[in-house]
């Protein structure tokens, strides 16, 4: 679960590939698997923590995750998060944002710990880090903010106190709205893209003809939509 980051294995390697097949006709996100770094990311067991919290539960409500994988971009002096997910028995780009500013006091704060083993896991908006210490497992946020195995049991607590409240329920509701409203935009682009060949003369294909990846998009193209 903790390890290192590393290069990209077999699968991994084939995750991305599949992914830069998908988009087609200069569209495709040219990722470079040698410029991509593997860290851990761990799904978050919150229903078992939360039936009897305490640090030493815990430890034990994390596992790796099948359907979400992180991963770093290094291009220059530039590094850039990526995270893909697995919707529908299909690998897709998820998110793609600046790391910089966390990767750095993060290193810093695994190396004065004696460490390079680490997982990152989520529980709502929020990431989290766990690591390795002489003492056991540690817990920071991703910038490098250290955080007390007692201080993240009651944040924890507070934010699945915070998702029982009805309120909460109807966040919960548009998010599912979202997400199911996103596989359906994915879904129509793949079907697209498998469609088409070199032409882009489609006047209403305005993402395609800008060459639009979801980043700055000022054409009002659907992949802007949802990154």
């Amino acid at each position: 679960m903790l390890r290192s980051e590393r290069s990209l294995n077999e699968q991994e390697k084939e995750i991305i590939e599949r992914i830069n097949k998908s988009y087609s006709r200069g569209n495709n996100p040219n990722i470079d698997v040698n410029q991509l770094i593997s860290c851990s990311f761990c799904d978050f067991d919150a229903e078992e923590f939360f039936s009897n919290p305490s640090p030493e539960k815990l430890a034990n409500c994390f596992s790796e995750s099948e359907t979400e994988k992180y991963f770093i971009q290094v291009d220059g002096k530039k590094e850039l998060l990526l995270t893909v997910r697995k919707m529908k028995d299909k690998w897709q780009m998820y998110t793609k944002e600046r790391w910089d500013e966390q990767s750095l006091p993060l290193r810093k704060m695994l190396h004065e710990a004696g460490t390079s083993r680490y997982s990152i896991f989520k529980y709502g908006f929020d990431r989290f880090v766990m690591n390795d210490t002489p003492e056991g497992i540690a817990y920071c946020t991703t910038d490098g903010r250290k955080i007390s195995s007692e201080g993240i049991c009651e944040l924890l607590v507070t934010f699945i106190n915070r998702k029982k409240d009805p309120f909460f329920d109807k966040i919960k509701m548009i998010e599912k709205e979202k997400e199911e409203k996103k596989n359906k935009i994915f879904e129509l682009l793949e079907k697209k893209y498998s469609k088409q060949t070199s032409r882009s003369d489609d006047p209403t294909d305005i993402g395609l003809q800008f060459g639009c990846t979801g980043e700055d998009c000022k054409h009002s193209c659907s992949y802007a939509i949802f990154l």
